[in-house]
């Protein structure tokens, strides 16, 4: 019967979580630069994704390309700073927009139609002006919490003046009927 071999040489042990994040920080640098040419983004790029990974250690199956899941997250946490972004600045000019300013300019041949656009925006303009902000918002497309969380409100608050100004606006709107 032969002897088995119970000397287990290092190199056949796969290596150690956090070692293998060490290791892999050269390349997350690499990939990093291609995401970005800014040193600082591509830092916190790099030490959020280590961070990420170290959160979900517990995540990673062993047997799958590390470094393919590493870039994996790194390219997600940059596509959601992309994605903030985008939105910051679009709430952003939508608060100009808002803020004392016409909303809209329509010029249309449909002169009834134009009109009641007109009138839309007459009324939204003629809103008090967290009312309005908090409404405009809400019908970009931001959520009730996002909405709070920008205006520093609480949710009631933000849900009381949306709804608050759809009672006051399907008032007017039967009043012009």
């Amino acid at each position: 019967m032969p002897e088995l071999d119970l000397n287990i040489n290092e190199k056949d042990l796969p290596a150690s979580f956090k070692t293998r994040l060490v290791d892999a920080q050269a390349d997350l640098v690499r990939f990093a630069r291609k995401l970005s040419s800014d040193q600082d983004e591509i830092n916190d790029l790099v030490q959020e994704t280590l961070l990420k990974a170290l959160d979900n250690e517990d995540k990673f199956e062993v047997g799958t390309n590390f470094l393919g899941w590493m870039y994996t997250i790194m390219k997600n946490i940059h596509v959601n700073k992309c994605r903030k972004q985008i939105q910051d600045r679009s709430y952003i000019n939508n608060e100009e927009s808002i803020q004392g300013r016409e909303l809209h300019d329509v010029s249309s041949d449909y002169s009834e139609y134009n009109y009641d656009i007109q009138e839309v925006y007459r009324l939204l303009n003629s809103l008090p002006g967290e009312y309005r902000v908090v409404f405009m918002m809400h019908i970009s497309g931001f959520k009730y919490k996002e909405i709070a969380t920008k205006m520093n409100l609480p949710l009631g608050t933000v849900k009381s003046h949306i709804y608050l100004t759809r009672q006051k606006l399907l008032h007017i709107f039967k009043d012009l009927k």
